[in-house]
């Protein structure tokens, strides 16, 4: 993501922004948003694109720039601008046993009390499958899952 387009911030958000520890990308009117993915990283950026070229409506994506201490009050406040009954996915690159979503299922769930629901792929004792194809695929097949 270091050269990428979507990652790329202008000079003043260096100079006059601050550390945001989550942040929120919605392409439409909140009202018609039923789906909130909370991710981290470069993830967020491939769910958007996928969304976008979708033309989605109903997707919106929170990304966490900080995971520790969670920023609970940030999640909470942008999380009272949906319906409550819009469903909340945490999605991210690392197998299910990996990564943040064991944290997250286990300290932010309860906080929210709201049912988190995991789009990761499948449990596994090595971080990556081995095959560059084969992780292309299981990519594809975790964004497809998030935004259908």
């Amino acid at each position: 993501m270091l050269r990428a387009k979507p990652a790329t911030s202008a000079t003043k958000e260096f100079t006059d922004g601050k550390f945001n520890p989550v942040i929120e990308d919605v392409k439409s009117d909140k009202s018609k948003v039923n789906k909130i993915v909370l991710c981290t990283g470069k993830i967020s950026h491939e769910i958007a694109a996928a969304r976008d070229a979708a033309n989605l409506e109903n997707i919106a994506i929170i990304r966490l720039e900080r995971l520790y201490p969670l920023p609970i009050k940030e999640i909470k406040n942008l999380l009272a601008s949906y319906s409550n009954d819009a469903k909340i996915i945490w999605a991210q690159d690392e197998p299910a046993n990996q990564g943040a979503y064991p944290f997250i299922v286990t300290d932010l769930a309860p906080i929210l009390g709201r049912i988190i629901t995991r789009a990761s792929r499948l449990a596994s004792s090595a971080p990556a499958v081995g095959s560059h194809t084969k992780h292309d695929q299981e990519q594809a097949d975790l964004i497809k899952s998030v935004i259908e």
